[in-house]
């Protein structure tokens, strides 16, 4: 369970990351479109929550990697020979 977290958190930085570095690189700023915002709870607290905004297409790409990296972990779970 925790690597599934991980890898999630892991590519939803990679994301933001290459998202910010292909806006940079591309000379002319992108087309306004219109920002989505969630507000997401860290794992393990009730309290703190934080206000995340992203266009729908990059909302849609975090959830396409989500989706792989859990496919991928029940993968490898299954390919485990019984006892480990």
């Amino acid at each position: 369970m925790k690597r599934v977290v991980a890898l999630g958190l892991f590519a939803l930085l990679a994301t933001d990351l290459s998202i910010a570095a292909s806006a940079q690189t591309a000379g002319t700023p992108p087309a306004k479109e219109k920002l989505i915002c969630r507000r997401e709870a860290p794992i393990g607290s009730l309290i703190e929550s934080r206000k995340t905004c992203k266009t729908r297409e990059e909302w849609q790409k975090l959830a396409d990697l989500s989706r792989e990296s859990a496919e991928y972990q029940q993968q490898q779970g299954q390919s485990r020979p019984r006892g480990e």
